[in-house]
């Protein structure tokens, strides 16, 4: 089972695609609506991945990123950030990469959130040696 935590304060994007991605099996998600509360569960649930949001008020994606990355107990979780800021051909043409991090330009398919996921973890585990 994936663990996975979505940040994002679009709360019916967070259902939607936490609906997604637990009927596509595999995984048990969790939602955060604010940069602070995300962090908060980071720490809680240690999550394998988590998808985060660039644009959130108080607290943005770029900002929640840093703090993740400033703690030992969440620094090697990866992120993959959802962006409205970019669409879908930029997204493509910069190799689907922000600051080091992968991301996806909203709205997403699940079956683009699925790969990216998956492609993710497995990009982790190749460089852990698992």
């Amino acid at each position: 089972m994936t663990t996975t935590l979505i940040i994002d304060d679009d709360e019916r994007l967070c259902d939607s695609v936490k609906r997604s991605l637990e009927r596509s099996g595999g995984f048990s998600v969790r939602v955060a609506t604010s940069g602070e509360q995300g962090v908060e569960l980071a720490l809680e649930c240690a999550p394998d991945i988590i998808l985060l949001d660039l644009m959130m008020p108080r607290m943005t994606g770029a900002d929640v990123a840093a703090k993740l990355r400033a703690m030992p107990q969440t620094a090697r979780i990866p992120v993959v950030y959802l962006t409205g800021l970019i669409g879908k051909a930029d997204a493509a043409a910069l190799g689907g990469v922000i600051d080091g991090e992968r991301y996806v330009a909203k709205p997403a398919s699940v079956e683009e959130l699925l790969e990216v996921i998956n492609r993710t973890l497995a990009e982790v585990r190749a460089r852990s040696g698992d």
